[in-house]
């Protein structure tokens, strides 16, 4: 071959610095986004792909697109973007375009990548929902859509387009939120309602509850005039028919037939208990108009007091009283006092032929003093429980039990006048326990 001239040389040297110059703008334009061709660097150099046949219109519409716009090769090296996809991973272009399509996808995704990029014969268009790490770490939820493209002088390659989800997931999210708003609001609305009703019927109960406590202080008011006028007034006939009697049993008995001596023991008889039950509810009116002040009482003291006051009654019987350490409590000390003796006198009175044996006890809870009485006697019915704390109630006979039928009832009063309740446990011939409890919370005054 001849050799070159200088001027030849010269010449070919020109013309591959004005070839280098134009492949050089050319690599620019193309890593700029201003062709439609990429050159990738591989382990045999760089190659260019080149996107033939792409009309100008159709890339003004791809990039105009809402949602992004890619072109990869099987391997998943991204040969074309738009710039919403770079938006959606806030990344430049020209950095994406060249990437790999597994560098803007989570670790979690990867797989469903591997999947959507996948080639074989079954389908050639897949989608599914994947999570896209945009290059500040911020997680963009999206919908991706492939499609493998058969193109000429290339290798198959892959269109896909991204939905970024987040804004329907805001909506969604905001729609939830709303239906729950609106679901709150119609329960607050539906509570709102039934509270109201809630705090009407209150307000109607405590009406009601105002009015029959009005009504009930009316009515003891009532009872207390009723009783202390009562027994007061009918304190001087009863005198009256008292002594006479007396006079005319002194004078006539024996000096009249057998029946008149009957009708006149009648008489006395009857005007001597009509004075008991006269002074009965007289200290069953005290025990409700007492206004006398709260004091310090020690309940050992009012057992010996009731022990002293009982002595006959006592001794007749050959009674037996038992009581543990009671404390110090504050109450009324007159109804107090009249409160252990009524029940006392009922434990030694009630007996069925045996010495009685009456055993005081206490304990305290939160906020009472729990006392009970318990006896040996002949026991009380069940049924009768609540009927023995009415005034004027009696279970038996009068020549049986001597009484008024009046000393429960005035125990009930006295203990409900302390902040307590009485009840009983008893069964017939095998004794009774008499409880009952003093609130802890009075205070002296």
């Amino acid at each position: 071959m001849k050799p070159k001239t200088q001027e030849q040389l010269l010449l070919e040297l020109e013309d591959l610095r004005a070839r280098l110059d134009e492949a050089e703008d050319t690599l620019r334009a193309i890593r700029s986004g201003e062709v439609d061709a990429l050159v990738v660097s591989g382990v045999g150099g760089e190659q260019v792909y080149t996107l033939k046949g792409a009309d100008h219109s159709y890339r003004v519409l791809i990039e105009d697109m809402n949602e992004g716009a890619l072109m990869t090769t099987s391997d998943g090296v991204i040969l074309y973007s738009n710039r919403c996809f770079a938006e959606m991973i806030k990344t430049p272009l020209e950095r994406v375009v060249g990437s790999m399509i597994s560098t803007w996808i989570v670790p979690d995704s990867q797989d469903i990548l591997q999947v959507l990029l996948l080639q074989d014969d079954t389908e050639t268009r897949r989608h599914g929902q994947i999570t896209l790490l945009a290059s500040d770490g911020a997680l963009v939820p999206g919908h991706l859509s492939t499609n493998i493209l058969q193109m000429e002088e290339t290798r198959d390659l892959f269109g896909l387009v991204v939905t970024d989800l987040s804004q329907s997931q805001r909506n969604m999210a905001l729609a939830v939120s709303e239906k729950l708003a609106q679901q709150s609001l119609a329960a607050s609305s539906q509570s709102r309602r039934a509270l109201l009703s809630v705090i009407e019927d209150q307000k109607r109960a405590e009406d009601e509850l105002r009015n029959l406590a009005a009504d009930l202080k009316r009515s003891n008011t009532e009872l207390e005039q009723f009783a202390y006028v009562a027994s007061h007034d009918l304190q001087e006939p009863l005198r009256m028919i008292s002594s006479y009697t007396t006079l005319l049993e002194k004078r006539y008995k024996d000096k009249l037939d057998q029946d008149a001596n009957d009708f006149i023991g009648i008489v006395v008889d009857g005007a001597n208990r009509m004075q008991k039950m006269i002074n009965a509810l007289l200290v069953y009116s005290r025990t409700t108009r007492d206004h006398s002040p709260l004091q310090r009482v020690d309940c050992n003291a009012v057992i010996e007091d009731v022990k002293r006051n009982l002595q006959l009654s006592i001794q007749e019987s050959g009674a037996i009283i038992q009581a543990d350490p009671l404390p110090t409590i504050v109450g009324y000390p007159v109804l107090l006092l009249g409160l252990f003796q009524n029940v006392m006198s009922n434990s030694i009175k009630f007996q069925q032929g045996t010495k009685p044996l009456v055993a005081i006890t206490v304990q305290k809870n939160n906020t009472h003093w729990i006392f009970s009485v318990k006896d040996n006697g002949i026991g009380i019915d069940p049924q009768y429980f609540d009927t023995i704390f009415i005034i004027f109630q009696r279970l038996h006979p009068i020549d049986e039990f001597p009484g008024t039928g009046i000393g429960l009832s005035i125990c009930k009063n006295i203990v409900e006048r302390h902040g307590g309740t009485i009840w009983v446990e008893s069964e017939p011939h095998n004794g009774t326990t008499l409880y009952f409890t003093i609130s802890s919370q009075l205070k002296e005054q």
